[in-house]
């Protein structure tokens, strides 16, 4: 595997750590209830009993924190992260110069985005196996949040090269992904589904997330053919039934899309989804039902915080910034996330409340920022577009808008208008001309 990222023209978990020992604490075990896949509850019980038996030894508080970590996926209980962690802490208080404990201490902080205490704990656990191939996993997701993308791609070509697996293929692809190519993330995606997983849900999630590349390229047969294959294995699973509908409703079949769209929302939904819903109900003239759903994001925001997880403040502030409302804290948001995260998707939103704050000097530094990563994000081109619309770099406004829409007009046109950039002497558009 030695250059797979190199050879196709060249995805993320982090933590925490402290030089003090971390103090036992053993999980609440009687509050760990019963849901969630039946593979994942049967290891939660058996690793409930390892740690009756041997309460000494890491072992059982890994196996119980994995279990956790996992169904914590398949059902969106914040709770589930909250004692996976408690568990894994119990590990590295047992073992603190195990390797295996810190990495998984260093993923499970990732769920919470403290990104730099993830690397700090990945990077003990490296110094201790310099083959421990998911702590150069967690190593990689943490650079990829963080937007330090050389570092990253540095990291999961050393997984790769340590142990192809479904793990290290879709991280692979989520940064080949970023960098701009498509067709590698592909390749590399395909890869990890062959590979497959113990746990059928990390097949599905490789499975939704080969759809969403091709849905953003604009191959909308080949996505709604990826997402309609997921939802032969698992029916209800939100990711495939959410990239369905977002599908039908860009091949025109908008009421049948947003139903399927609807019946992804819960409250353990990434809050995204939920943005991305309401920005659809927004442009189909419904109004009072996109209120509600920006509600909600908020809400669940809400409900992160009350666990411990931070970083979604990206995307209150996108709730923001699509009904035209608290623009100035939406900036002062991206100001203060942009100190900490200097990714491509925390540039886009930033230069984004830039450009409704009537700054877009700044906002035109920020969206090229954003776009020399390469991501070939329709939306991301749309807002550039739009700032250099308004900038008055016309010609430059209708490549990045044709661009845009040439690979997914539907993404392209939510939120940014469908009309192309104005010509000069026409009409000029303003912040009120666009959601």
């Amino acid at each position: 595997m030695r250059g797979l990222l190199l050879t196709l023209g060249a995805l993320a978990l982090v933590g925490c750590a402290t030089d003090k020992a971390v103090k036992p604490a053993v999980p609440d075990l009687s509050s760990v209830k019963s849901e969630g896949s039946s593979r994942a509850n049967n290891l939660i019980e058996q690793a409930q009993r390892q740690i009756k038996s041997q309460p000494e030894k890491p072992g059982g508080y890994n196996r119980l924190g994995h279990a956790l970590m996992q169904r914590a996926r398949e059902t969106g209980n914040l709770a589930d992260y909250v004692s996976a962690r408690t568990a894994f802490e119990s590990a590295v208080a047992k073992a603190p110069d195990d390797s295996t404990s810190l990495h998984n201490l260093a993923w499970c902080w990732t769920m919470f985005h403290q990104f730099d205490k993830a690397i700090e704990l990945s990077d003990r656990a490296i110094k201790i196996d310099s083959e421990d191939a998911f702590a150069y996993g967690v190593r990689f997701d943490s650079m990829m949040e963080l937007g330090r993308y050389k570092e990253a791609g540095q990291a999961v070509q050393r997984m790769l090269d340590l142990k192809p697996s479904l793990a290290s293929y879709s991280r692979a692809a989520q940064y080949r992904w970023a960098v701009g190519d498509g067709k590698g993330a592909v390749i590399l995606l395909n890869r990890a589904i062959q590979a497959g997983s113990p746990y059928g849900e990390n097949t599905l999630w490789c499975m939704t997330q080969a759809a969403d590349v091709a849905f953003k390229l604009g191959n909308l047969q080949a996505a709604e053919q990826g997402y309609k294959a997921a939802l032969e294995r698992d029916s209800r699973y939100r990711h495939a039934l959410f990239g369905l509908g977002r599908c039908l409703a860009a091949r025109g079949r908008t009421d049948e899309g947003m139903r399927a769209m609807r019946s992804a929302l819960d409250q353990s939904c990434p809050p995204v989804y939920r943005l991305e819903y309401a920005a659809l109900l927004s442009r189909e003239g419904r109004k009072t039902e996109a209120a509600t759903q920006y509600s909600q994001v908020e809400k669940q925001v809400q409900e992160h915080q009350k666990h411990g997880i931070e970083g979604d403040e990206v995307v209150l502030a996108e709730s923001w910034m699509a009904q035209g409302v608290r623009l100035d804290e939406a900036l002062e948001t991206m100001v203060e996330e942009a100190k900490h995260h200097t990714n491509w998707q925390t540039y886009s939103a930033l230069a984004w409340a830039q450009h409704k704050n009537g700054q877009n000097k700044a906002a035109k530094a920020s969206i090229e920022r954003a776009m020399a990563v390469g991501a070939q994000e329709p939306h991301l081109w749309a807002r550039a577009a739009r700032i250099a619309e308004s900038d008055g770099d016309l010609e430059r406004a209708r490549t990045l808008f044709a661009s845009a829409q040439n690979l997914n007009q539907h993404l392209a046109t939510i939120g940014y208008g469908s009309h192309p950039p104005s010509k000069p002497g026409g009409p000029k558009v303003g912040a009120s001309r666009l959601p």
